[in-house]
């Protein structure tokens, strides 16, 4: 491999002519990049099979099943940042829950959506009594308020919140 500084006038990858602040650099801003994000790439996909058990193309058919976005908002594509692979903590294989291996991945989620799982500690009562609080405000019940509550939810009328636990 040669030095990454060179002063040669093109680069050392596709032989273009290097701007004058590149001169002191082997490689183009353009190939800079391009080699960045192969080895971004590399350590991507050896991560997700050291602590997921999943090969490239698992993570990109997931990704494509998913339409390229978060499984929970939706919102989220994972061009600036990929999508995380969220597992179960909880899975029954007899490994590290800190790995996980091809049976606990449920999903790609962005890092806010995956956080907010964890803080959930993967209980989907709290997703649930959280979607409920949503839809019908505890204040607003208590104020008697029936517009806080949407006529598609068909919940008016209903008691006061209860938390299941």
């Amino acid at each position: 491999m040669s030095s990454r500084y060179s002063n040669e006038p093109n680069c050392g990858e596709c032989g273009r002519k290097k701007s004058p602040s590149q001169l002191n650099r082997r490689l183009c801003t353009t190939c800079q990049r391009a080699a960045a994000k192969a080895r971004s790439q590399k350590q991507h996909d050896s991560h997700i099979g050291q602590h997921y058990g999943i090969t490239p193309k698992d993570y990109i058919d997931l990704r494509n099943y998913q339409a390229g976005k978060c499984a929970i908002c939706c919102r989220a594509t994972g061009r600036s940042k990929r999508l995380a692979v969220d597992h179960n903590h909880k899975c029954k294989v007899g490994h590290d829950p800190k790995y996980g291996c091809p049976e606990c991945v449920r999903g790609l989620l962005c890092s806010t959506c995956n956080k907010f799982i964890g803080w959930m500690r993967d209980d989907p009562r709290v997703g649930d009594r959280m979607a409920r609080y949503l839809r019908d405000p505890p204040f607003q019940r208590l104020r008697g308020d029936e517009s806080a509550v949407s006529a598609s939810d068909g919940e008016a009328g209903r008691s006061p919140l209860r938390v299941s636990v």
